[in-house]
């Protein structure tokens, strides 16, 4: 199968995975459960490391080259396939293959329109009374209730109350954050309840504070403890629907706690699908829907099998290939290596976190996260203009970065309102990075340099990046799109191809979105691009064709958030308004400064955030306090965590040793100073001195880290120079030492 047939039938099988199916399957659709997810990222994992006609390895463009004859594309490598297929086999295979895929996304998209919507339709309330507005869940998006719950078992953490997370209503700081494990809720259900016989039932309701369960409108038991109590009832049920009702109230102190069991199979167990119900059900409808759940996982039964065996024919191929031709073995041992790491993490992030699944994290108050996340449901509750409840033009324009409430929603729209997901993809997210960075290095200074950049990665990961992506916070997507950035802005350079130059605009455009000092690069950009252009050979035509392309990609990207902020504030804001409180932060004013005398100062006027106005103040009235500051901020930049008080690292060792090699290899390496390297140190350079002006503490040194992603680059350049030269060093003297051993000639 050709690299584009093997694309559609990728997208065949994702496609398989998001349709909605019967919603007891295995598969069932959105969101994606852990089986979804899983099967999603190590297939695709897989099916990245066995690609046909994955393109050879990069090295470095030798000094002189001429970089106008690789305008054109490289020539492919020819496609082999197992011995005796021709190529028009392999097509009918690759057909087959599309067609079963089709037919089963269809059928399970005909299985899940026929099935019945199962649940009870819970109303949940952020008080103890039922009062006032039901809130919204973003799994159940269009229903007229918070959702339907799919069993009756909920302890402390397990009542779907993910609204609580809501940095407007539940914000409490301090001592207060206590009140937030203990604030009160209460939830009406009202549906069906499916008995499967005639006969005498059993139930059992439990819970801590008080509960009431009703049936065919009746009250047939309630409890109301301090603790925790049960309250049983025999019932005669006749097969069929019966109207069921549950009310719960939590009553702070006490811990949240219900559970509904009955004996329906001749022993106790708790009330689940497939008998709870949104409305009646007809035994006839109830045995149908039996009969559709178990075709609809004979679905994904042989979705299953054909997925498994389309991998394992990837990697059969792939194999096969590599023997027959010792050059596409090492970037299958390359992908392997990086796919094993890939999955690795995946899988640490995600398997000990199964208990997590369906249970609700409360967030700190005061926190990034707990604002993010909030911002996030609100896109995805009402919309992407992120109203936050105001009316259009009375809102507020966006006071942190932009892009990542955005990306959290995708990723909750994906995989749930829990975080289990999120996390798992975030903690995922940082390990492309590290993929990424590999193959920047490898294009950058050839395939040694590459592995000890992989080398050099993965301590920066596990002591630095890793607490990151368990965080709710911008840098877990950052990491992604910085990497991605510099290498196709490589790519630019070395191969000039359109789509690369629109690619880089656009996560360029991303880059600035996440990240506001990200803005201050594009010049820089702009300018290493056109020069290394011109030098390729280019006309300046070409050239300002190809930078249009990326300035008007990057453009459609960063002109929707002064968009957004002109129709939701009435101001066209461009960067977000925090900006001015971290440049204040730890830029503390020195004791005679008089702030208030920047309200009179020329620059007044045009600088309307009253924090940036009197940082300038300070640097005017007291440039020396000012550079201190920088100064420490500096420090603290490069490793040494006690020049700010606010930290409780001294120094970290091995940023302090990434800054010695990367000061090394510029100094050293000729090709650590080439103009290919250059947007790469323009990066560096950006992002340091935005650390010295702005405040690189806030929640540890994760704002620092994003600068270290380049530096590993050429520590890993430096290391693997060294090395090399360490080698050829010792090859002579073990040389000698050899030819001193041997015996004379007689």
């Amino acid at each position: 199968m050709s690299g584009r047939w093997l694309l559609v039938a990728v997208a065949g099988a994702l496609a398989y995975l998001l349709v909605d199916g019967h919603p007891e399957s295995w598969l069932s659709g959105l969101p994606w459960r852990p089986l979804s997810l899983m099967l999603a990222v190590l297939g695709g994992i897989v099916a990245w490391v066995a690609w046909p006609n994955a393109p050879r390895a990069v090295g470095v463009i030798p000094a002189g080259a001429n970089m106008g004859a690789m305008n054109c594309p490289p020539t492919r490598p020819a496609e082999i396939g197992p011995a005796g297929i021709t190529p028009a086999t392999r097509s009918h295979l690759a057909l087959t293959v599309l067609l079963g895929l089709l037919l089963l996304t269809l059928a399970k998209v005909v299985v899940g329109w026929l099935a019945l919507p199962s649940g009870l339709p819970g109303w949940y309330f952020d008080n103890s009374r039922f009062q006032g507005d039901f809130e919204r869940s973003t799994d159940f998006l269009g229903e007229p209730w918070t959702r339907r719950e799919r069993e009756f078992d909920f302890g402390g953490d397990e009542f779907p109350t993910y609204f609580l997370n809501d940095v407007q209503r539940f914000n409490f700081y301090g001592a207060e954050a206590e009140r937030r494990r203990n604030l009160p809720f209460s939830v009406r259900w009202d549906g069906i309840l499916y008995a499967p016989a005639d006969g005498t039932y059993q139930l059992w309701l439990t819970a801590s504070g008080p509960a009431t369960l009703r049936l065919d409108e009746k009250q047939v038991a309630g409890v109301d403890s301090d603790g925790r109590d049960t309250a049983s009832v025999s019932l005669q049920l006749s097969r069929g629907s019966h109207p069921i009702r549950v009310l719960y109230a939590r009553r702070p102190p006490r811990s949240p706690d219900l559970k509904l069991e009955w004996d329906a199979s001749g022993r106790r167990q708790k009330v689940e699908v497939p008998y709870l119900f949104p409305s009646n059900v007809t035994p006839e409808q109830w045995a149908r829907d039996r009969t559709l759940l178990a075709v609809s996982r004979g679905l994904d039964a042989l979705f299953l099998a054909l997925a498994g065996v389309g991998l394992l024919g990837l990697i059969g191929v792939a194999t096969r290939r590599a023997l027959r031709e010792p050059a596409a073995r090492w970037p299958l041992a390359e992908r392997a290596m990086l796919g094993v790491w890939l999955a690795a993490i995946f899988l640490s992030a995600s398997v000990p976190r199964l208990d997590r699944v369906d249970k609700v994290t409360l967030l700190g108050g005061g926190q990034d996260w707990l604002t993010h996340e909030s911002f996030a449901r609100d896109i995805l509750i009402n919309g992407p203009l992120m109203t936050l409840g105001k009316p259009l033009g009375e809102g507020r324009t966006f006071y942190a970065q932009p892009f990542y409430p955005y990306a959290l929603a995708a990723m909750h729209a994906l995989t749930g309102e829990d975080q289990f997901g999120v996390l798992a993809l975030q903690v995922l997210g940082s390990g492309v990075a590290g993929v990424l960075l590999y193959f920047l290095a490898r294009r950058l200074f050839g395939t040694a340099a590459a592995l000890a950049t992989f080398g050099l990665f993965v301590p920066l990961w596990a002591w630095h990046l890793e607490w990151v992506a368990y965080r709710l916070i911008s840098e877990a997507i950052y990491f992604v799109i910085l990497p991605a950035l510099l290498l196709v802005l490589v790519r630019c350079l070395d191969e000039r191809w359109r789509r690369d130059f629109v690619l880089a605009g656009l996560l360029l455009g991303l880059a600035i979105v996440t990240r506001g000092p990200t803005l201050l690069y594009v010049p820089f950009v702009g300018a290493i691009l056109w020069w290394g252009l011109r030098r390729a050979g280019l006309t300046r035509a070409a050239v300002m064709g190809q930078l249009a392309a990326l300035l008007l990609a990057c453009a459609l990207v960063v002109g929707l958030v002064p968009l957004r902020n002109a129709i939701v504030a009435g101001q066209p804001a461009l960067l977000a308004s925090s900006g001015g409180v971290n440049l204040q932060k730890l830029h503390r004013p020195t004791n005679g400064v008089k702030l208030s005398m920047a309200q009179d100062r020329w620059f007044a006027p045009y600088v309307q955030d009253a924090p940036t106005r009197e940082t300038i103040e300070f640097a005017l009235q007291d440039p020396g306090g000012y550079l201190k500051a920088s100064g420490l901020l500096a420090a603290y930049t490069l490793g040494y965590g006690a020049a700010v008080e606010e930290s409780q690292i001294t120094v970290w060792p091995e940023l302090i040793f990434f800054n010695l090699l990367y000061f090394g290899a510029i100094l050293v390496l000729c090709r650590a100073r080439s103009l290919r390297a250059g947007l790469l140190h323009a990066f560096i350079s950006i992002h340091f001195a935005t650390m010295v002006i702005f405040v690189p503490y806030d929640y540890d040194n994760r704002l620092v880290l994003p600068m270290y992603l380049p530096i590993v680059v050429f520590g890993g350049y430096a290391l693997s120079e060294a090395a090399a030269r360490l080698l050829e060093r010792l090859r002579p003297t073990a040389v000698a030492r050899t030819v001193a051993l041997e015996p004379p000639v007689s």
